[in-house]
């Protein structure tokens, strides 16, 4: 049995996949093996930076050390020697780090005792999780990867496996253990300062199952503070059905509040999840200073604010306990008072079906030493039902009004026979208290949940009926009482406000539902306190008589308890058009044709009114596009059907100038709303104002909008630029006027005709020129043939139109082709672009010679010879990849001045297979550490003059910057080009074609871009999650299976 050392800052196995392994080799591997888990070393790298290194298992032996890194992962295992997958997620190939430490290591022992140096320190990766298998994996990896089985210790065992010796190291390996485990792991332990990329202020709470940081944005002193839950999943000493039970335990606020739909009143919690280290994370706000318990110690609530309260976790039940879900911890330790509303939190303990389902339970044991007043008789025997939240919300609202508990457990409660005795009844406690507050404890605090109300909506019916007949007017529990208190989350009057809609200097418009009447919701604008009543009388005056579908619905209108006026409209459920004008949005110009028909359809209805109603407001925000099907026109409080009122109002840089009598009077006419909306149909379709500065000047011509859209019809130019003319002579002087004119330009009649493309000879010979057999061979499962996926010794001409230049072309290739590297290295993954980019070396290049082999060439730069190779990790004709290798590497044997040497080399190849032959070779030992280093910190490295390194792994296909659009975005622009659909135009399904619909798609100056910009925020979603490293060869894969599928 071997030994086990701990070191002196160590903590052993962190977790139950270490645990097993350590487990293992102690039973399995003989007396006199040494086995060191978790020692933690300092390396200083080359920029001086002092970093810790981290091995998992470190077995010393009489022939050689052995560097364990130990994975526990679970799932569908699968990869090669650049990258591996668990189930499909992908994961950094663990031998790629594994071998620098074991280097670190070895320094370390030479630099402690030179003689040292002869210890073999050998690098291996174990899989500890019982049901993992290496069926998934394939390269040189498989057989420097174990199960936990015989082979491993047969491995372990074996000098001859590592061509050493037995007992070669016999007479130092005792002190080299003790050199490990004590002088050389003796610094302590680094103090945790960030998590999920916030600075620790300071631990909160700790214990072997979790970890409570309480912690803010980095960097900003005055930042919100937030909670951070670290739960560890895998502990130590459980079995396989012990963890899982206790990760759904840890996980069960995430899984109830994701069955719960989203409210203001129940607290908002982030969840993460490390899969590697298997943490799980729940981020919230830090709200321990506002919780209601911390609340009531300071403060004394008003009777208004104590109803306020139970309310708003009155609506936070209702969606609880509408998904099934029932809190079973509801006390003022987890309600949390914040912006003027009180929320629910803290769902850890709650109670859903999956708990029978799946076999679990998160319940607490209840006795008298941790029964509080608000657990319900039941919990103690470990059962919930709604209820059973129902009782905590009376002993709630008890607590609220009599400032006491009504006792202190539920054993007393069962003490007094299961209700409330009289002299326990809140007007016993207080005479003052309504005597409603006695009949809501008689149907809430009881023993027996059957006799129990059985639903909230029947506790707040009666809560409600009970205000609105005692002496307590129900107008008082009103909040906010100002202008500035609103927000989402309150209750003002009837009306609860969700979603603040818009703003203005005199007006706030919220999404709302009335208390009483409130099936669906509504848009009420809440007026300042400060607006003059007749506004509000002359926004009713102009919509109460409206009835069309395309002018927002007007329902009534009022005052609020609190004196501010309002008025109710119905909902519309979208933006206003104002995002389309002044954002990367835009409204093909289809739907602006649609703006434009259905709103100058609202004005000539309005202008048919006798007396003629105008807008005098119309502009992008004042137009809604609800559910995305009609165009409604809203915010009515400066219209008018008075001819002779000629008041200032409206917004400049729609008002038509010379309507303009003075600084405080306009002229306003029917001219006045059609100039308005031509400037707005304007905005959607240049995303400019007509004029620079937004300002309509005399005797200055408009721009022309095929300026800026040059999809535009000359026709529907000359429309828009009448409907926005200077001179009302020259405009549309009615709306009438205007449809008329619009609807004879017709909706087809609105984009420029295309001209035919000139066809292009792009193909000679045999070579076939339908683009779209071409596109169907990028699609890499295409059963039509996937030739296009793999880089050719033949290049087509379609690769040639369709190549995407990146910053090896842009930047890179004018350096190499100056001369300024002797060596440049490129690694990736297949299908990266690599030997496409060589090519275009090859291409620039002099005197260039394809080798026989077909993997590469000969040329010339500014004199010097150049050698290539396309594929560094295969055989060429009877020569073994190794000696391929060192033919191609022998000009920089032993060189440090790469610069020197006066033959330059120029390859691609596998990061893994690189490393393999450079260190096995001997004769590149500098060459080597530059390498390592180099693929160790990802590629933040100096590199010495001569050397350039390319890593495509690191490369994202999403990533832009200013002036330089993303790959992904340059790769769909050159496979839609124009000239390369030309033979759809003969096409006898062109217009029942949907790969050219979607192609037409893609080239539309307003819908491509944002098609084409929300699939970039898809791939770089993928990206960032790391899920998947997206390959040139993939890229174009993708755009292909898009368009053609």
């Amino acid at each position: 049995m071997a030994t086990i050392v701990k070191v002196k800052y160590g903590s052993g196995a962190v977790n139950a996949g270490e645990e097993r392994l350590l487990e293992f080799l102690k039973v399995n591997l003989p007396d006199d093996y040494f086995i060191i888990p978790n020692v933690e070393l300092a390396n200083t790298n080359p920029r001086g930076q002092v970093q810790y290194l981290e091995y998992d298992c470190l077995v010393v032996t009489s022939h050689a050390v052995y560097n364990i890194e130990n994975k526990d992962w679970g799932g569908r295992l699968e990869g090669d020697d650049n990258m591996w997958y668990l189930n499909d997620s992908e994961r950094r190939n663990p031998h790629k780090t594994i071998g620098f430490k074991s280097r670190v290591l070895n320094s370390n022992l030479k630099a402690h005792d030179l003689t040292w140096g002869r210890v073999w320190i050998d690098s291996l990766v174990t899989l500890s999780n019982r049901r993992q298998n290496k069926s998934g994996l394939y390269g040189s990896c498989l057989n420097a990867t174990h199960l936990l089985d015989d082979k491993l210790i047969e491995y372990l065992t074996s000098p001859e496996a590592i061509n050493k010796t037995a007992g070669c190291v016999a007479d130092i390996y005792v002190a080299v253990k003790d050199f490990i485990s004590g002088t050389l792991s003796q610094h302590t332990p680094k103090e945790r300062k960030e998590i999920k990329g916030y600075e620790i202020i300071e631990i909160l709470q700790q214990d072997k199952c979790f970890t409570e940081y309480l912690c803010r944005a980095k960097g900003i002193a005055s930042a919100q503070k937030k909670r951070i839950k670290e739960y560890t999943l895998d502990l130590t000493g459980l079995n396989g059905e012990e963890r899982q039970i206790r990760e759904k335990q840890i996980q069960n606020q995430y899984h109830a509040l994701n069955l719960i739909k989203s409210s203001p009143f129940i607290l908002n919690v982030q969840f993460d999840f490390d899969e590697e280290n298997q943490h799980f994370y729940e981020i919230t706000e830090y709200l321990d200073e506002t919780s209601l318990r911390s609340e009531l110690r300071r403060k004394t609530f008003t009777q208004d604010e104590k109803l306020k309260i139970v309310f708003n976790i009155i609506e936070a039940l209702k969606v609880a306990h509408e998904a099934n879900v029932f809190h079973r911890d509801l006390n003022p330790e987890n309600i949390y008072l914040s912006n003027g509303y009180a929320s629910l939190g803290n769902f850890g303990k709650s109670y859903f079906q999956d708990h029978n389902d799946l076999g679990y339970t998160v319940a607490v044991t209840l006795d008298e030493h941790n029964a509080t007043a608000y657990h319900a008789f039941e919990l103690l025997a470990k059962d919930a039902s709604r209820t059973t939240d129902i009782y905590s919300l009376g002993v709630l609202i008890y607590e609220l009004f009599t400032n006491q508990l009504p006792f202190n457990s539920p054993f007393e409660l069962n003490n007094m026979g299961g209700k409330l005795s009289a002299d326990k009844m809140p007007t016993a406690i207080n005479s003052q208290l309504p005597d409603w507050l006695d009949e809501l404890c008689q149907h809430t605090i009881l023993r027996d949940d059957a006799a129990r109300w059985d639903s909230v909506e029947e506790f707040e019916h009666f809560l409600k009926n009970s205000l609105s007949q005692s002496q307590v007017p129900q107008k008082h529990i009103t909040y906010p009482t100002s202008f500035e208190e609103l927000r989402p989350g309150v209750t003002v009057g009837d009306y609860t406000l969700y979603e603040e809609l818009g703003t203005g200097g005199y007006s706030r418009v919220f999404k709302s539902k009335h208390s009483f009447q409130g099936e669906t919701f509504k848009a009420i604008k809440i007026f300042n306190e400060s607006i003059n009543r007749q506004t509000v009388i002359d926004e009713y005056m102009a919509l109460k008589g409206l009835s069309h579908p395309n002018i927002v619905k007007f329902e009534q209108n009022g005052s609020l308890p609190n004196g501010q006026l309002y008025t109710q409209m119905e909902y519309l459920d979208g933006r206003n058009l104002h995002i389309y004008t002044k954002s990367e949005l835009k409204l093909p110009l289809q739907r602006v044709y649609q703006v434009a028909k259905e709103i100058l359809e609202a004005l000539v209805y309005m202008q048919n009114l006798n007396p003629q109603m105008l807008h005098r407001d119309i502009k992008p925000q004042n137009i809604v596009w609800d559910k995305q099907e009609r165009f409604v026109l809203i915010d009515f409080n400066v219209a008018s059907a008075d001819s002779v009122d000629t008041n200032h109002v409206g917004t400049y840089p729609y008002i038509a100038p010379d309507l303009i009598r003075s600084g405080t009077k306009v002229d306003w006419d029917s001219s006045a709303d059609t100039f308005a909306l031509g400037i707005t149909l304007y905005e959607l379709v240049c995303g400019k104002h007509p004029w620079s500065r937004r300002q309509p000047a005399k005797g200055v011509e408009p721009f022309s909008p095929v300026e800026f859209n040059p999809l535009v019809s000359d026709e529907f130019a000359r429309f828009l630029l009448k409907a926005v003319t200077y001179n009302k002579a020259d405009r549309f002087v009615t709306a009438w006027e205007m449809l008329t004119a619009l609807l004879s330009i017709g909706e087809n009649g609105i984009l420029k005709q295309e001209e035919k493309a000139n066809r292009v000879e792009i193909f000679s010979g045999d070579e076939k020129g339908n683009f779209v057999d071409y596109l169907n061979s990028l699609y890499s499962q295409s059963r039509y043939g996937n030739a296009g996926t793999r880089a050719g010794y033949k290049q087509s001409a379609y690769d040639v139109l369709t190549y995407t230049q990146t910053k090896l072309d842009t930047k890179l290739l004018n350096a190499i082709l100056d001369g300024t590297f002797r060596l440049v290295i490129i690694t990736g993954n297949a299908g990266d672009g690599k030997t496409a980019f060589i090519k275009q070396i090859e291409n620039q290049a002099g005197n260039v010679v394809r080798l026989e082999n077909r993997n590469g060439a000969r040329f010339e730069i500014n004199g010097v010879t150049y050698l290539s190779n396309y594929d560094g990790s295969q055989d060429e004709d009877e020569r073994a990849n190794n000696e391929v290798l060192a033919d191609f590497f022998r000009p920089f044997e032993n060189i440090t001045n790469f610069q020197s040497v006066n033959q330059g080399r120029i390859i691609a190849i596998n990061e893994g297979r690189l490393i393999d032959f450079l260190q096995s070779s001997g004769n590149f030992n500098h060459l080597s550490n530059i390498i390592d280093h180099y693929f160790y910190n990802e590629g933040h490295a100096e590199l010495p003059q001569g050397l350039m390194i390319i890593n495509l792994n690191l490369r994202s296909v999403s990533a832009s910057e200013e002036g330089v659009e993303s790959l992904f975005r340059s790769q769909i622009k050159k496979l839609t080009r124009t000239e390369l659909w030309t033979q759809c135009a003969d096409c006898a399904l062109a217009e029942q074609c949907f790969i050219r619909y979607n192609v037409n798609t893609l080239n539309d100056s307003a819908a491509g871009n944002e098609v084409i910009k929300r699939m970039e925020w898809l791939v770089r979603t993928i990206s960032y999650k790391r899920e998947l490293h997206i390959t040139m060869r993939d890229l174009r894969s993708f755009i292909a299976y898009m368009i053609s599928r």
